[in-house]
């Protein structure tokens, strides 16, 4: 060893603990080999998922943020419109290159950042993020057990809620005592799967251009109601124990290895812990799509973005680390290490070997970008508006998530949660409209002046 050789420099990197230990294991060596390959010491600081937005807050209030970060939907736009980060379209390009092009919203999100970027449309438009990954999500049932009462998959929320109701208590040699338990975190996966829920019984929060509130409180109450009904049965009884919403991974998967409930929501991570500790079990866990509503069918699930800030000073280093990282076959290797927990944002990506491994991986990346073709809609935050700073400010406070675990829980009626969230969502669009810069002024055409001084208007000036 060189004792004389300079320390490389270090590039801190402040990121989730992803839910699959084995993938969390895996990104932080595939950091750490990124830095190396990029010259730089690669520090990774990994938080549960719930924490990193409120880190990183503190860490730019007190003006020591990291190199780079990984966020969530919402971030870029907003840490774009507050000047926090760099334009890293070139970098996006050539990690495209490699993995091939990304699906749509993807790039939109990425593409998200204050209104002045529109305001010069002859030069190209900045991407704020580079996606790194999405979570796999899905709806996952025991198929023998519905089987064994004669209930046919669930396609619906009304179909769902239905055989949870059920299931229930349902008395018989092996009866599962719960048809539906899973837990609903106050995270980017429960802010998902609420705005979802709304969407599909007709509730979109904002207008088209993403600045009003236009939430049909009548429709978002039939969508709580909705949820209400796959935790609690109309005349009380639990129908998925309200513990559940707070069950940790390894809790959800016992109960579910084990029949002691039929359908739990795999918010990330659950299947491949399924497929690891509860091999016997595989051929009878069935993953589904998010069900439909009466006004539609719609997906989202959280992904994960790479951001670089202004302040760093290794920011072309950072460059040179995320193009070394997200190569194909690193990606290759947190997804088979995932078992369908994770989901590349990248088309080649979802087109290699492993997907024909399994049934169910399909469904993951169906979940994760819907399909046009059957009219399942993808919806990201904000959707049907664009990621504006309204629509970021909300999602980035979870309020959706929030008031469907208080609609679950008991603790809200669904009507009484709707007009609360009307509310809310309104005082946080208002506060993301002053996130905005002052679009640069139009100039004005020159031609005028070579038509000599204007005349006086008739009856004076």
């Amino acid at each position: 060893m060189d004792r004389t050789a300079p320390l490389p420099p270090r590039l801190t990197i402040l990121g989730p603990t992803h839910p699959v230990p084995a993938v969390a294991a895996l990104i932080a060596r595939q950091v750490q080999d990124a830095g190396r390959a990029s010259g730089v010491d690669a520090v990774w600081e990994a938080l549960p998922s719930d924490a990193v937005r409120g880190r990183l807050k503190e860490m730019l209030a007190a003006q020591t943020p990291v190199d780079l970060a990984i966020v969530g939907d919402p971030d870029p736009a907003l840490l774009a419109a507050a000047g926090r980060i760099v334009d890293i379209r070139d970098t996006l390009e050539e990690v495209v290159g490699l993995n091939g092009e990304l699906f749509p919203p993807l790039r939109d999100t990425a593409m998200a950042g204050p209104f002045a970027d529109l305001a010069t449309p002859s030069r190209r438009r900045p991407v704020w993020a580079v996606p790194y990954a999405s979570l796999g999500s899905a709806v996952l049932v025991r198929s023998d057990l519905l089987a064994r009462h004669s209930i046919p998959l669930p396609r619906t929320f009304d179909e769902l809620g239905a055989a949870a109701a059920a299931l229930t208590g349902a008395r018989g040699v092996g009866a599962p005592s719960l048809g539906w338990a899973a837990p609903l975190p106050r995270s980017d996966g429960g802010d998902d799967l609420g705005r979802v829920i709304l969407l599909a019984h007709g509730a979109p929060l904002l207008d088209p251009l993403g600045i009003r509130i236009v939430l049909d409180q009548a429709s978002a109450s039939q969508g709580f109601q909705a949820l209400r009904r796959l935790y609690a049965l109309d005349a009380g009884e639990v129908a998925g124990a309200p513990a559940g919403m707070d069950w940790t991974l390894s809790e959800q998967a016992q109960v579910f290895g084990n029949g002691g409930m039929v359908m739990t929501w795999d918010v990330g991570g659950l299947y491949g812990r399924l497929r690891i500790d509860y091999p016997d079990i595989a051929d009878q866990v069935r993953a589904l799509p998010i069900p439909a509503g009466p006004r539609g069918w719609f997906t989202a699930v959280p992904t994960a973005f790479i951001v670089v800030f202004r302040t760093s000073r290794l920011v072309d280093a950072a460059r040179t680390l995320i193009t070394h990282w997200l190569r194909p076959e690193q990606y290759d290797a947190i997804v088979r290490a995932g078992r369908g927990a994770v989901i590349p944002p990248y088309a080649d990506l979802t087109k290699t070997p492993f997907w024909d491994e399994d049934d169910n991986y399909p469904v993951f990346v169906v979940n994760a970008r819907g399909d046009p073709s059957r009219q399942f809609v993808y919806a990201p935050p904000g959707y049907p508006a664009p990621l504006t700073p309204p629509a970021a400010v909300i999602a980035a406070a979870l309020v959706i998530a929030e008031t469907a675990r208080a609609v679950a829980s008991g603790e809200a009626a669904p009507l009484a949660a709707a007009a609360t969230l009307a509310q809310r969502c309104a005082d946080l669009a208002r506060r993301g409209l002053f996130l905005q810069p002052t679009p640069p002024p139009t100039r004005s055409p020159f031609w005028p002046a070579l038509l000599g001084p204007r005349p006086t208007p008739v009856g004076g000036a």
